[in-house]
């Protein structure tokens, strides 16, 4: 029979055993944590340069984590995985003395794109260890950062700022294609053989040498970018051009075969 006393007894004893079991949090009770910085670097990756316009660069991005009930507190000796686009997942070591860890992430860009701009790359970080919980965060790279603009970050934190005013677009604005532009231009006749019979004039060949350029933005200007390999159609007419009289006469010869496929090499 439960006595007055007794029912007291249990209610301590009770209220005693709730104290404790809150006393005992451990990590897996965080389920939610801050991200309190983000940074990456970016490095040229040369092992995969092809002849197109496409590049590869590799980043090595930095996230640096604290329990949210102690945000002065990093997180030490806890793994964690970074989740990206469709279902790429992205191994972390463990997180070091400041609560950060790092992953590696590889993206191409077509380097003759005519304006720099930021890439968005949404991704997710979650526990393995004591710490289970799972956040949501996005990072801007600009590849073309580095070799076109000047005091423009290549990796921007969007958890804790964002893209510089100047590269914000309203909508989904597309770059323009980059304009052709050929520079070096020369060319050389060579005299190959007289024209077959009842015909005037000679058979020529003619030696055309030039350096193909994408014009792109560089730090607000317009500059051209050398086109290291590629195949293009090149289209012309040769005209001669005489001063008769004072007067400029033009007359046509010939026409290029517009078939004819120029290598760049």
């Amino acid at each position: 029979m439960l006595t007055f006393k007794n029912i007291i007894i249990f209610f301590l004893l009770f209220i005693q055993l709730i104290s404790c079991k809150e006393k005992s949090h451990d990590l897996s009770e965080h389920l939610f944590y801050n991200i309190n910085s983000i940074n990456g670097v970016g490095y040229d990756e040369t092992s995969k340069m092809t002849n197109s316009s496409m590049k590869y660069r590799k980043y090595v991005f930095n996230i640096c984590l604290s329990l949210r009930e102690t945000p002065t507190d990093p997180i030490l000796a806890e793994s964690f995985i970074i989740m990206g686009d469709n279902g790429r997942k992205y191994k972390t070591g463990q997180s070091n003395t400041q609560g950060c860890v790092s992953w590696q992430e590889e993206h191409s860009f077509n380097q003759y794109e005519s304006k720099s701009h930021y890439i968005i790359l949404k991704r997710s970080i979650q526990g393995l260890d004591g710490v289970k919980g799972l956040r949501d965060f996005k990072i801007a790279i600009n590849p073309w950062a580095s070799q076109r603009e000047e005091g423009v970050p290549e990796v921007v934190d969007l958890v804790n700022s964002e893209i510089p005013l100047s590269f914000r677009t309203s909508g989904k604005a597309l770059s323009p294609p980059s304009k052709l532009w050929i520079d070096d231009f020369d060319i050389k006749f060579f005299q190959k053989e007289l024209a077959p019979d009842g015909e005037s004039g000679v058979l020529l060949d003619a030696h055309i040498s030039f350096s193909p350029l994408a014009l792109v933005q560089n730090r607000d200007k317009e500059v051209g970018v050398k086109i290291e390999k590629g195949k293009f159609n090149f289209y012309g007419s040769f005209i001669l051009v005489e001063m008769i009289n004072g007067m400029e006469i033009r007359t046509w010869l010939s026409d290029l075969d517009p078939k004819q496929n120029l290598n760049i090499i």
